[in-house]
């Protein structure tokens, strides 16, 4: 992995970037990358629903239905996040696997059980 693509991701981890250092990354050629920006972008949410907005809209992107692995794509992984955070990012996220295009959606429903996320 590119040493630059490490150490960013190391910094969004790191739960220290602010939003306005995060927003860039959303939109980073590394799906990796945006797939941490995201994770990172999702636990500032709080009652903030235009972050909430932003971090679904990234999701949706069709840029993030780019596989990480398998058929995990950074889309999965950005719903899962969603899923974990908090009750109003819950239910933007049940939401969201409504509308998920139905020939993808039994791959998200595998990565989210695989990946033990409760969806009731």
């Amino acid at each position: 992995m590119n040493n630059r693509w490490q150490d960013t991701i190391d910094r969004l981890q790191s739960g220290s970037m602010k939003v306005d250092e995060i927003r860039p990354y959303l939109y980073d050629e590394s799906a990796i990358v945006r797939s941490q920006a995201i994770a990172a972008m999702t636990g500032r949410i709080g009652s903030n629903s235009e972050l909430l907005r932003e971090v679904v809209d990234a999701i949706v992107d069709p840029v993030n239905s780019t596989r990480l692995m398998g058929t995990v794509s950074v889309a999965h992984t950005g719903l899962r996040h969603l899923l974990e955070a908090s009750e109003s990012t819950r239910k933007a996220a049940r939401e969201l696997l409504e509308t998920w295009p139905a020939s993808e959606r039994d791959d998200l429903l595998w990565f989210l059980k695989s990946e033990g996320v409760q969806l009731s």
